[in-house]
C-alpha cells in the first residue's frame, strides 16, 4: 500500500521497505533514521494515480470502490502498526504524480514502483519538504488525510466506530 523510506545518515541513502496490507513485519530501520516517510496519494492525486497505474488497486488489496476514505483509513492502520512496532518521527510525504513522475524520470525509475515511491518520500523527507505531515496530528489538529475534520474525529477514530 506504502512505500516507507528511512533516511539512514550514517549511509547518508535511504533504506525502503515496501509496506501493504499483507505486511506483518515490524518496521525497523538500520543506523538512525533522522525521519521515516511514508508515501501517500492525496484525494485527487490518488484517483488519477488508479487511473494511470490500475494494478495499484491489487497491488494494495483495495476493496471494492476503492474510494480515497477507505485508502486512508488502510493507510491510518499501517501508521498504527508502525507507531506499535516502536517506531517513532513518522511523516506522510503528500505524492503529486506529476512531480513523482518527472523524479522517477531523471534516475530511470518506472513511477508505479513501489521502489520509487519509497525513495521518492524519502528525497522528500531528506529535503524537509514543506508539504510533509507529521503524524500522528496534535491534539486537536486538522486530520492528514485532508478531510477538514479533527484527526480524533476522523482517521483517529477507531475502525469499528468509522462505519
Amino acid at each position: 500500500m506504502a512505500g516507507v523510506a528511512f533516511w539512514d545518515r550514517a549511509a547518508g541513502r535511504p533504506e525502503m521497505r515496501e509496506t501493504g496490507p499483507e505486511s506483518r513485519a515490524p518496521i525497523v530501520g538500520s543506523g538512525a533514521p533522522v525521519a521515516v516517510a511514508w508515501s501517500w496519494f492525496p484525494a485527487g492525486e490518488y484517483e488519477q494515480a488508479l487511473r494511470q497505474w490500475p494494478e495499484l488497486v491489487d497491488l494494495w488489496g483495495l476493496p471494492t470502490g476503492h474510494d480515497h476514505a477507505a485508502y486512508c483509513r488502510m493507510m491510518q492502520a499501517k501508521l498504527e502498526e508502525a507507531a506499535r512496532s516502536g517506531l517513532t518521527n513518522i511523516w506522510i510525504a503528500p505524492i503529486q504524480i506529476t512531480a513523482l513522475v518527472a523524479w522517477a524520470n531523471e534516475r530511470g525509475e518506472d513511477p508505479a514502483s513501489a521502489s520509487a515511491r519509497s525513495a521518492y518520500a524519502a528525497d522528500l523527507a531528506r529535503r524537509g519538504d514543506p508539504d510533509l505531515i507529521a503524524w500522528p496530528p496534535e491534539r486537536n489538529q486538522s486530520c492528514w488525510c485532508g478531510s477538514g475534520r479533527k484527526y480524533k474525529a476522523c482517521c483517529a477514530r477507531p475502525i469499528t466506530a468509522r462505519g
